[in-house]
């Protein structure tokens, strides 16, 4: 059980160094003194998984600025490098979670009172903003908007052999886009790998007193809001191709399925 924590650690260990190194770069400006530590390393003697079926038995990888630039039985050691010797141990690539709700507001309760306090469906729904008329369709949410990065939750992550998952919006029937993260230390902006991955739409229902409350009347309300935005989004461009005609109002969630339309986007059914 030791020598397995251990390759685990040690594995965990490079690919850890491999996301903190992908977020070096920064626009923030630096702040005191900063440590000039290493960002070259090569992990020697090391069995190295590289793919299922293709392993190097004492193999070298070397990692600089988060990216691995070599992995081999000889590979080179830059003369730069601190070496780590990694005789006994296991390398091997991350797991993606594809499909987590790590950093996300929490999930409606769906409360009979209908005051439901994490925002989503019934009374105590948020109300700013160029919102759609049913608190059910919130496809303007994006992931990466409403990450939290969780210390504690990444770090279990980690443990299982996970460096990055997909993130989920979940409020709502429409609930928004996902997006990909790392989970490493670090903030938002540090972790985010790409935002906008996909659409998500659930058939749950029965949040409080909003409508719909029966499997038949999500799916109406999903056929219906589709229809809704195709109108949006041709009405908008009749508008701004002639100004005399009344523009209608704007919709977010109705005006973030538009990638949906032109199938830029996919959509995700839970």
């Amino acid at each position: 059980m030791q020598v397995h924590t251990s390759r685990l650690r040690a594995a965990l260990c490079v690919l850890l160094l491999g996301i903190a190194g992908l977020v070096q770069a920064q626009i923030k400006p630096a702040v005191g003194i900063r440590q000039n530590t290493p960002s070259v390393h090569a992990f020697t003697n090391a069995k190295i998984v590289v793919s299922p079926g293709n392993v190097i038995e004492k193999g070298t990888l070397v990692v600089r600025d988060g990216v691995i630039t070599a992995v081999g039985h000889g590979a080179a050691i830059p003369a730069d490098a601190r070496v780590w010797d990694m005789a006994g141990m296991t390398l091997y690539p991350g797991l993606i979670d594809a499909y987590s709700d790590y950093g996300m507001p929490k999930k409606p309760s769906g409360r009979p009172d209908g005051q439901d306090q994490s925002g989503g469906g019934g009374g105590a729904t948020e109300t700013r903003g160029v919102k759609h008329w049913n608190a059910n369709v919130q496809a303007a949410q994006r992931a990466e908007d409403l990450l939290v990065p969780d210390a504690k939750a990444a770090e279990k992550y980690r443990g299982m052999g996970f460096t990055s998952a997909l993130v989920v919006p979940q409020k709502g029937i429409f609930r928004g886009s996902s997006a990909v993260v790392n989970l490493g230390d670090g903030t938002a902006n540090q972790n985010l790998v790409k935002g906008a991955v996909a659409e998500h739409v659930t058939f749950e229902s029965g949040f409080g007193d909003d409508y719909p409350n029966s499997l038949m009347g999500a799916i109406a309300l999903i056929r219906q809001t589709a229809l809704d935005a195709q109108w949006h989004r041709d009405a908008m461009k009749i508008a701004a191709a002639n100004p005399e005609v009344s523009r209608p109002e704007y919709v977010a969630d109705l005006a973030a399925l538009e990638d949906v339309l032109a199938a830029k986007e996919p959509v995700l059914f839970e």
